[in-house]
């Protein structure tokens, strides 16, 4: 009998062990090395690189998982965007863990997941009194940012694939190897995102997914109106990607393109970090990226 307690009390606490693991915790810091560029001195066009480190509470930080479709116009980009999600998915799942909240922001066909938690949640919180003007709406530049100087042409729509593919909206979800949990939040809706931060006391936003020259820099939830907003923002550049067509100017690899349009975040926009900071992992690389 002595035996079989023994057992029963060995077997209460592995299950109360494991418990605890599956819990999140809500008062965890998470430091980050964010990447920035200024202007080396006063009148000086040059810029120089100034990493800082930063320390944020995860129960005021959020991250927002952008446009990371089930399927892309451009079957380069659908191709990318499968080999990133699973990095994403680990990286928020980490996150997650640590207290952070997540934002999964599939513009377009948040439709799809009406019945699920996670878009209850956003649907639930009363509109902020608060609501900044813009926050409904695309920003298509920030003041201060340059009018003639964006690093890359992306007027064909940035696919770099040989044909070219036909542009439309094949998407209908996000890429299911991104997870959903119940106590995240689904919203494509500026306004919406906007009231989840307030009633959750978010003042921390880290952007992921894409394309960075267009949706993640521009969208009702984008880097400018967050920054706008008066929010601490930044870029995840790992994990991200831009829609550029190597054969258009600069002409360089899409990989450098994804570079130029990062320096241009990072000198006029917010700052940047890897996903290191998260992971305890090497950044991500994507298989093409030969460099």
């Amino acid at each position: 009998m002595f035996k079989n307690v023994k057992i029963l009390c060995l077997s209460m606490i592995f299950l109360s062990i494991l418990s605890l693991l599956g819990q999140s915790n809500s008062n965890t810091i998470i430091s980050l090395e964010t990447r920035q560029r200024m202007h080396a001195a006063p009148g000086n066009s040059s810029f120089e690189i100034i990493t800082k480190k930063i320390k944020w509470e995860t129960s005021h930080t959020a991250i927002i998982i952008c446009d990371m479709w089930d399927q892309h116009w451009c079957r380069g980009a659908s191709k990318r965007v499968a080999e990133l999600a699973p990095i994403v998915n680990r990286f928020v799942s980490i996150a997650r863990h640590q207290g952070v909240l997540i934002v999964h922001a599939p513009s377009g066909v948040v439709d799809y997941y009406e019945n699920q938690q996670a878009r209850q949640n956003a649907l639930l919180v009363p509109k902020a009194q608060n609501t900044p003007s813009y926050i409904g709406s695309w920003c298509e530049s920030l003041e201060g940012e340059p009018k003639e100087s964006w690093p890359i042409d992306q007027s064909d729509g940035g696919c770099d694939c040989q044909p070219q593919c036909q542009q439309g909206h094949p998407w209908t979800r996000q890429i299911d190897s991104i997870e959903i949990f119940d106590d995240d939040i689904i919203s494509d809706d500026g306004i919406e995102i906007w009231a989840v931060f307030e009633d959750h006391d978010i003042n921390n936003v880290i952007l992921v997914g894409v394309h960075t020259n267009m949706c993640v820099i521009g969208r009702p939830f984008g880097l400018r109106n967050m920054v706008r907003a008066g929010k601490n923002v930044v870029l995840c550049r790992d994990l991200t990607d831009t829609m550029y067509n190597s054969r258009k100017a600069p002409f360089v690899s899409h990989f450098e393109g994804t570079d130029l349009v990062i320096a241009y975040i990072e000198s006029f926009i917010c700052p940047t970090m890897v996903s290191t900071a998260i992971t305890n992992e090497p950044p991500f690389k994507f298989s093409k990226n030969r460099r």
